[in-house]
């Protein structure tokens, strides 16, 4: 169940197609997380694009001249180790700078910033009741609704 937020700028060449940035970050995820081309996986992953108007950006204290990215992913607790955290990041950096039309260079991945809250047991709420990391295997490998 995993939930991305994606805040960029208005001004952002990555919202020139905004279907393909958000099948991109959804992509990464589901790469990373060996659930790719699992459909009851993909239901699970909502994905927000949060535009942000220019003057609402700032890096130490000053207008971003550049367009930056903020990520985050909320996941329950305990369903990604560092490794797969890692390869997300990789993954969803290169997804928004491919987007962009820019090289996935050390200049332009240090625009992109993920950031990752888990989210404990019983804290996870969906369909009217709470879910847990079980009911969330249960219902990717076909054992629950």
């Amino acid at each position: 169940m995993p939930v991305i937020d994606c805040y960029l700028p208005a001004s952002s060449p990555a919202l020139r197609d905004r279907d393909r940035l958000a099948h991109g970050l959804t992509e990464a995820l589901m790469q990373c997380e060996h659930t790719a081309g699992n459909p009851r996986a993909e239901k699970l992953i909502w994905t927000y694009l949060h535009v942000m108007p220019e003057e609402s950006l700032f890096i130490a204290g000053q207008r971003a001249s550049r367009a930056i990215y903020r990520v985050e992913v909320a996941v329950l607790e305990g369903a990604m180790d560092r490794a797969t955290r890692q390869k997300v990041v990789e993954a969803m950096t290169a997804a928004i700078l491919d987007c962009e039309g820019s090289d996935n260079n050390a200049l332009n991945a240090a625009r992109v910033w993920v950031i990752f809250r888990d989210v404990p047991e019983g804290y996870w709420g969906g369909a009217g009741r709470l879910y847990d990391l079980q009911d969330l295997m249960r219902f990717i490998h076909g054992g629950g609704e």
